[in-house]
């Protein structure tokens, strides 16, 4: 049973062959990308059930090492597993599938919690808790940009 593909996102040949050559062990199908703009390029043409991100990448950077499992709705940084809520890894997962576009806060309302009424103030506060949790400084984010009078865009 192929548990989805893996996407392994790194420069170094050795290190990249050596994931490959274990998760094809582990009965997992893989895919290559060796600079952050082929990533998004192959980020954009499949869902791929894993994506493992090399942190210092040519052309774009990794975030900070962030490994999401789609399938176990995992998230790890740094090897180490990250809490989060429901709604927060799906804002998280959205985020990552459209990377360097803007979405308005009505937008990502609409399309991670899945409705129109409420407040799309709520998305602010799951927006400063994913920055709390992966930005290095939450106060000037480099990942999880305000995009004054439009909404958010995630750089990544």
């Amino acid at each position: 049973m192929d548990a989805g593909r893996v996407l392994i996102v790194e420069d170094d040949e050795a290190i990249a062959t050596g994931l490959a050559l274990n998760l094809k062990l582990a009965g997992r199908t893989t895919a290559i990308a060796r600079d952050g703009d082929e990533a998004l390029r192959l980020a954009g043409e499949e869902d791929f059930a894993l994506i493992l991100l090399d942190i210092n990448l040519p052309k774009k950077n990794g975030l900070d090492d962030v490994c999401i499992d789609l399938a176990q709705r995992l998230v790890a940084r740094d090897g180490v597993e990250v809490k989060l809520t429901h709604l927060e890894f799906e804002l998280l997962v959205y985020f990552v599938r459209h990377p360097a576009q803007v979405f308005s806060r009505t937008h990502l309302f609409n399309v991670v919690w899945g409705q129109s009424a409420g407040s799309a103030r709520t998305v602010d506060n799951f927006v400063g808790q994913l920055r709390k949790r992966f930005e290095g400084n939450p106060e000037a984010p480099r990942h999880f940009i305000t995009v004054r009078g439009s909404g958010y865009r995630f750089d990544p």
